[in-house]
């Protein structure tokens, strides 16, 4: 019946036995040979034993997705058929297919269509219920965010270099509160001016005070976890106060070296917005935008413009200042724009989703966005073990209240 060695066997069963009993539904031949006809190529040619566990397997995921669907049933999870429609849509489209062509490939490998359209319903109603049951409930705090960076680079990142100066307050000779407060009025001084070797000298109570607190370049495995998580947080110049379980410490990034870092060009972007109406066409903003631009190359000043034209009311009141972007944060036409513009020249008008714009380039600059990138990556990964295990805990929950019966021969 599925065309290769080992489940042939099953031809002689009916589809509509009943394998399992699950609460008050069943899984039936059908449902399981539905499930093993996706998987037709991998299986193919493969031995007894093999075909045996797929079974299995297969049989197992089909009973925890049932009870994952009565479960979604009962608290009043559903999908209706556009929604299912323009996944199947979608699907065709990744394939480069029309859903007609999707149809007949479906059918040509043995899959109904109408068990194609329920299987894909069913997977965006248990999307649904584990965004609602685990995904949506999950938060990650930004220290827990700092520990797993720090983890994994004291752990093997061990290429990553800080050239570090380092003031130490420490308990002991100085109570907690007066450490802290010492950190402080260290930490203020630098940020008004002063040198940092010579406020190290003067109020460090660390080996390096003498030498201005300098520790040089220090990989990651020869500093504390906590150093390691501030630093990585710090551009080459800053200072930040640490605490630790021996005393206060102010940190000077000079530099860092090695490493995996990501530069990426941001623009300081300001713009005019019009918003093409039932009183205003297309046309018309554009050529209201053109006066504008015209009236800035003339003298008149950009920012008043914008206060006094521009549609995008949360920039206009700030001159139509944009602040700094970067790749990704603009809709593709305006980014397109900003790029190919030199600091100071002003746009033609550029039509988005949005509206019509006027976009001027006040600056650019090379950002290192690595420590954003790894900042997000951990974040997801935090995400990931977090919903792995509560997922894990909450179907072990589900499938302990629900009844299930396995039939003989199942």
């Amino acid at each position: 019946m599925l065309g290769f060695s080992g489940i042939s066997a099953q031809a002689a069963v009916p589809l509509d036995r009943i394998l399992v009993i699950v609460n008050d539904e069943v899984i039936t031949e059908h449902d399981l040979q539905q499930k093993l006809k996706s998987l037709k190529t991998q299986l193919a040619g493969k031995d007894e034993k093999v075909l045996a566990a797929a079974r299995k397997q297969l049989l197992d995921q089909l009973i925890l997705e049932k009870i994952q669907l009565q479960y979604a049933k009962r608290i009043g999870i559903d999908v209706d058929d556009e929604m299912v429609d323009k996944a199947v849509k979608r699907i065709a489209d990744q394939n480069k297919f029309s859903v007609r062509q999707l149809r007949q490939a479906l059918e040509r490998d043995g899959l109904g269509y109408k068990d194609f359209r329920e299987s894909i319903r069913n997977e965006i109603i248990i999307k649904r219920l584990l965004d609602q049951e685990i995904n949506n409930s999950i938060t990650v705090s930004e220290s827990e965010v700092d520990n797993f960076i720090a983890q994994r680079r004291g752990a093997g990142n061990e290429d990553v270099e800080f050239n570090v100066d380092h003031i130490l307050l420490p308990f002991g000779p100085l109570t907690p509160e007066q450490a802290k407060q010492q950190a402080q009025a260290a930490l203020k001084r630098i940020q008004a001016g002063e040198n940092f070797t010579e406020v190290a000298r003067q109020m460090s109570r660390g080996p390096n005070a003498k030498d201005g607190g300098k520790l040089g370049w220090r990989k990651t495995s020869q500093l504390p976890a906590v150093f390691v998580s501030t630093l990585s947080g710090l551009q080459p110049g800053q200072t930040a106060v640490v605490e630790s379980p021996n005393g206060y410490h102010v940190l000077k990034l000079n530099e860092k070296r090695g490493g995996s870092q990501l530069a990426v060009s941001q623009y300081h972007v300001r713009h005019i917005l019009l918003r093409p109406n039932e009183l205003m066409s297309l046309e018309d903003a554009k050529n209201k935008l053109l006066q504008l631009r015209e009236r800035i190359n003339n003298g008149e000043d950009f920012a008043e413009l914008a206060r006094a034209h521009s549609a995008d009311k949360g920039s206009a009141s700030k001159g139509g200042d944009l602040g700094w972007i970067g790749p990704g944060v603009t809709v593709k036409p305006f980014e397109e724009a900003v790029r190919n513009l030199q600091v100071g020249d002003i746009s033609e008008p550029v039509r988005t989703a949005f509206g019509v714009h006027l976009i001027q380039v006040l600056g650019v600059r090379q950002k290192d966005v690595s420590q954003e990138r790894d900042r997000g990556l951990a974040r997801q990964k935090i995400m990931q073990m977090k919903s792995e295990e509560r997922y894990e805990q909450w179907l072990r929950q589900l499938k302990d209240e629900a009844y299930v019966e396995y039939k003989p021969g199942s």
